[in-house]
């Protein structure tokens, strides 16, 4: 007997994407990537607009000081003003007032500015604190001036500030406006912060969305195909052709099913070429046993191209059963070759006459058959009147089938 040895298993190398499993997982993991990258992105962008937003605050607050300081500054130099041409005490409660303000978010600036380490600000801020507590200073001196009754000298230097007092304040503006442009900067910055994190998101979701179905139409392809030609393999089986063969290609799932279903195949096809031999040789068999028996009947038949056809027939009518043919080799030298063939529609009458030293049951088909009936139990008899029916033979399946139908009828 021929063995049919397995197919090879099939080793995929270079191809990350072997099996169904290893594909899906594949396409899960890439899209998990794309997720990852869009919120690492988008969370960057949210603490760089936060880091902004931030900034620009502190910005504005710090704008916000020196406007106060160089408002404050202008109170002071007003209120000074009146008390050097009045001398009236009532002044000098708010102009120290007001330096004090002035003097505080000069500090609160610098403290900001140093936390930040911001050297160049820091560098502006030691110019305008110079410049200040020089005009503090002098703002001390005309107040101990006109508190002594000396308003001349008091005017006198007061008019020695103006200078310095006008470019103190000229540089706080300018310290605020620089502020306040840093402050539209930053802004500028957080816009396109936000706005550079909205089209991330967008386009990471037409990109996710692309990929996500291209991976899926892939993935779908790599296994639907290799189906499909199982499924059409399948088809050309079942329709009784056995040389079809099914692609061992595709996820390492599907490779190993086709693989299997080729190995089935060939053992199908190597059995059903030796059942063919063999039913060669069987018939082989009954035409040499119906030969000899004809020719023990009648001496002088032989074979011959004019009745091998019809001996050839004979047999496969009676279904190669040797009680049969001995029967059937008995009637020749009466019937012929051409006419026994035309009555075996009636072998049970015609198939008769065996000889009389045999058993009954050997001496005619009928007989035969009878005794064989007479040996199954009643269920048996019972189940093989209903395959009766099935004229060109039946399967083991339908026999279970016609088993299970007659349980449940009972």
């Amino acid at each position: 007997m021929t063995t049919v040895e397995s197919p090879p298993a099939r080793k995929w190398f270079g191809n990350p994407i072997n099996s169904v499993r290893n594909g899906l997982v594949a396409g899960f993991g890439l899209l998990v990537l794309i997720l990852i990258a869009v919120v690492a992105g988008s969370t960057y962008m949210v603490k760089q607009y936060q880091a902004d937003s931030a900034q620009m605050a502190e910005k504005a607050d710090t704008a916000l000081l020196l406007q106060g300081t160089e408002s404050h500054v202008g109170t002071a130099g007003l209120m000074l003003q009146r008390y050097a041409l009045d001398g009236d005490p009532i002044w000098i409660h708010e102009i120290i007032s007001a330096a004090d303000s002035a003097t505080t978010n000069m500090a609160t600036v610098r403290a900001r500015e140093r936390i930040a380490n911001n050297g160049e600000a820091l560098a502006r801020l030691d110019a305008l604190d110079a410049t200040g507590n020089g005009l503090r200073k002098s703002l001390e001196q005309v107040v101990a001036q006109r508190a002594a009754g000396d308003g001349a000298g008091a005017l006198a230097t007061l008019d020695t500030m103006v200078v310095p007092f006008l470019q103190y304040r000229e540089n706080l503006r300018a310290a605020a406006e620089n502020e306040l442009a840093e402050v539209a900067s930053l802004q500028a910055d957080a816009d396109r912060s936000g706005e550079l994190a909205f089209w991330l998101l967008v386009t990471s979701g037409v990109v996710g969305l692309t990929l996500g179905a291209a991976v899926s139409v892939l993935i779908g392809r790599s296994i639907l195909q290799p189906l499909s030609s199982l499924e059409a393999t399948a088809n050309k089986v079942s329709r009784g052709d056995m040389t079809a063969r099914a692609p061992v290609s595709g996820p390492a799932e599907l490779s190993k099913l086709g693989g299997a279903l080729n190995h089935m195949m060939t053992a199908v096809e190597e059995r059903t070429e030796e059942l063919r031999l063999s039913n060669e040789e069987l018939r082989e068999r009954n035409r040499q046993l119906l030969e000899a028996r004809a020719q023990a009947a009648h001496p002088r038949f032989a074979l011959s191209e004019h009745n091998v056809e019809a001996v050839v027939d004979i047999c496969r009518h009676l279904d190669g059963i040797a009680l049969a043919i001995e029967l059937a080799a008995a009637r020749v030298p009466l019937l012929g070759v051409d006419g026994l063939r035309a009555r075996l529609d009636e072998r049970f009458r015609v198939l008769t006459g065996g000889t009389r030293l045999a058993l009954r049951r050997h001496q005619t088909l009928r007989a035969s058959v009878d005794w064989s009936h007479a040996l199954l139990s009643e269920e048996e008899r019972t189940l093989f009147r209903r395959l009766a029916v099935f004229a060109g033979g039946f399967t083991l399946d339908v026999t279970y089938i016609l088993d299970v139908v007659a349980t449940i009828n009972h």
